[in-house]
């Protein structure tokens, strides 16, 4: 790791942060606008459809097998984001895998609160089944990697068709915001903070969390999910949501990988034209997919 260059990406960070205390459209001008000029990857064709009903973006590689897909979750706490911003990270993730990745434009809260984003991501998911396409992974990023752990639950529950894997980055679980690293690490997070994260619980289930599974991840019973990769920085105030999904889900006996990055912020998959790290995180993240292919 330059420590030079990883100083560039955390200034760069903490000049432009994600402001989620102010309003909704305020937030997702800004994400827009910082995501307006991101490289998408050569090789990947990009297409605009609905899955299920929800619209939302396909990456796919050339030469990508035609019979499975990738379902990948976008974060921005449940109130911001949407698949063009995400589609150059997606089509990293679809080249390094091989696979055709359809990123879902699921509604967001405050206008749409719990549970329409789980009820969206079911609805694709289930639509890629009714296009005839095998669910190789589920992936997600922050607050996605909450709707990963929710479509998982989802699933399991009404008894569906499981992924063969799931990938977390920097996933986002507890919606308490109480977990010791909230205040460990909210001083050298350069991404994130408690206040932010807590009017996204506010706007997305209201004023009191709902107690069941869907919404509460690290209280779950996991038996029987698929095997899951979870990886986060060691400077995340989201540390502890990874790293107690790891032990929740090792304890249920999910073939379980847990990677701690030092000194890495939040999804710093996203930085790997500069980090190495990143660029190592999404490869291995390819490698743990088609490990279950």
């Amino acid at each position: 790791m330059s420590k030079e260059i990883l100083e560039q990406v955390v200034a760069t960070l903490r000049a432009n942060p994600i402001e989620f205390t102010a309003e909704p459209a305020v937030v997702r001008a800004g994400f827009d606008a910082m995501f307006a000029e991101s490289p998408r990857p050569e090789g990947v064709a990009y297409e605009n459809a609905a899955v299920g009903k929800i619209e939302g973006l396909w990456c796919r590689p050339k030469g990508a097998p035609a019979g499975d897909a990738l379902l990948y979750l976008h974060g921005g706490g449940y109130v911001i984001g949407n698949s063009k911003a995400y589609g150059g990270l997606a089509g990293e993730l679809a080249l390094a895998a091989n696979a055709n990745v359809f990123v879902p434009d699921y509604r967001l809260a405050p206008e749409h609160p719990y549970p329409a984003g789980p009820d969206d991501v079911l609805a694709a998911y289930l639509g890629l089944m009714q296009l005839g396409l095998s669910p190789i992974a589920i992936a997600g990023d922050s607050a996605g990697g909450g709707l990963v752990m929710s479509l998982l639950l989802n699933l399991a529950a009404k008894k569906l068709q499981l992924p063969r894997s799931a990938v977390l980055w920097s996933p986002w679980l507890n919606l308490a915001c109480d977990s010791p690293s909230f205040k460990s690490k909210a001083a050298v997070d350069p991404s994130l903070t408690t206040p932010g994260l807590q009017l996204c619980t506010q706007r997305y289930v209201g004023a009191a969390i709902p107690k069941h599974a869907i919404v509460n991840p690290l209280t779950a019973d996991l038996r029987g999910l698929p095997p899951m990769l979870i990886q986060v920085g060691s400077v995340e105030i989201l540390l502890d949501d990874a790293t107690r999904l790891a032990t929740a889900a090792g304890d249920a006996d999910v073939h379980t990988r847990l990677d701690i990055y030092p000194g890495m912020p939040h999804v710093f998959q996203a930085f790997g034209a500069m980090l190495v790290e990143g660029r190592r995180a999404l490869q291995d993240s390819a490698a743990f997919i088609n490990a279950y292919r």
